[in-house]
This record gives C-alpha cells, sequence and structure tokens, in this order.
C-alpha cells in the first residue's frame, strides 16, 4: 500500500479511457497480478534481475514513483543512470534523487501526475533533456563517489 502502485494504475487507465493518451504500464517488484488483472493496459513483469530491470526501463519513456515510503530511490537512480528521468510524489523520500524540472518532475498530487503525463504524451521531446541530466545526476551516485563521501565523514570523526 506504501507504494500505491493500485491508485497508479486506477490513473493511468482513467487517463487511458481518452483516445489521445497511449500508454502501457510496466509494473516490476512483487504483488503485481491482482493489479494487472484489473487493469489490462498494466503488464506485471514480476521481480528482475538487474539485466531484465534495465531492459524494462530501457523500454520505458519515463519511471513513475508514487511510493510514500522510498527511502534512498536507488530505482529512480537506476532509471536515471538509463537516460530515464522519473515523475515522483512530492512527498516521497525520492526527492532526494530528483532535480525538480532538470532531471524530472516532483508533483503534489494524483491530478498533477495526470496532467504531467498528459502533457508528457503531447510533448515528448521533453524527455530527452530530462534524461540527459538524469544520466549526469546518476554519475554522482557512483558507489566510488559515494564510497570516498562516507570516508571522508569517518576520517572527520575519529
Amino acid at each position: 500500500p506504501n507504494k500505491r502502485v493500485e491508485k497508479c494504475a486506477e490513473l493511468l487507465a482513467e487517463l487511458g479511457k481518452s483516445p489521445e493518451f497511449r500508454y502501457r504500464h510496466l509494473l516490476v517488484g512483487a504483488n503485481g497480478n491482482k493489479i494487472a488483472q484489473r487493469f489490462p493496459s498494466t503488464l506485471y513483469l514480476g521481480s528482475l534481475d538487474s539485466s531484465d530491470l534495465a531492459s524494462a526501463l530501457m523500454a520505458s519513456d519515463v519511471l513513475l514513483s508514487t511510493s510514500i515510503s522510498e527511502t534512498a530511490g536507488l530505482t529512480i537512480l537506476e532509471a536515471a543512470a538509463l537516460g530515464k528521468p522519473s515523475i515522483v510524489m512530492s512527498e516521497t523520500g525520492s526527492l532526494d534523487q530528483i532535480v525538480p524540472g532538470l532531471t524530472g518532475l516532483v508533483v503534489e498530487d494524483w491530478d498533477a501526475l495526470g496532467d504531467q503525463l498528459v502533457i508528457i504524451q503531447s510533448n515528448s521531446e521533453m524527455l530527452s533533456p530530462l534524461g540527459t541530466a538524469s544520466i549526469q545526476q546518476a554519475q554522482k551516485h557512483r558507489a566510488e563517489i559515494v564510497g570516498n563521501k562516507y570516508f571522508e565523514i569517518y576520517k572527520s570523526d575519529r
């Protein structure tokens, strides 16, 4: 329930009633079968290994993160490393991984999320600069960079 995947699928299904709004909702992770059965445009992929996850992300235009309990935002970094911008809800821990308007979009509520998805659908060229900036942002979180930051903190406390 904290990921709010079902609410996201409901929103996408509602938007999909318009013939101009074409989408395919790829759902990755655990416990998505029931949601995919309720919403025909949701394709449940289950839990994926890193290679299959990368393939799923590459097939996507954007990553939607509607979770209210995201901590480090690893999925957002994975998408960013592949040049895929994210749209996140404003109350999530995912905010640490997004530079609003540069590497992704932050929305306040479900109506705003729907509005942004409609805008992206009619202006898909806006995704390219977001994707390029996302790659640059993800580079700042490479393991050696993060490890060095922790090491510097450790050294400063001694």
